[in-house]
């Protein structure tokens, strides 16, 4: 059975850059760049300001999504998530 809308949100860290081109999201934070190109998913990628904090959030749409597909949400945002974190081997290289 096909969910007709799957989406979810990450908060984006402080002194993190993102900039997000159709379905290529660049990273900039404090060691490095990281480009991670998405183009092989079928998923909408929107960055949303938070009316209540005034943060930037991303967000990442799957429209009639099986199981499969929705899972695929959480990954990208794991990729995009991680390059904060572990700097020394995403911002250099590591998934890009």
């Amino acid at each position: 059975m096909k969910t007709i809308l799957s989406s979810e949100t990450m908060d984006i860290p402080d002194g993190v850059k993102i900039k997000v081109n159709t379905m290529v999201i660049e990273l900039e934070c404090p060691p490095g760049k990281l480009v991670r190109n998405f183009k092989h998913l079928n998923l909408d990628f929107d960055l949303i300001i938070d009316e209540k904090i005034g943060k930037q959030k991303l967000k990442i749409d799957a429209w009639f999504s099986s199981r499969k597909t929705s899972i695929t949400i959480h990954t990208a945002l794991s990729h995009v998530g991680l390059a904060p974190i572990r700097p020394e081997s995403v911002c250099f290289g590591g998934f890009a």
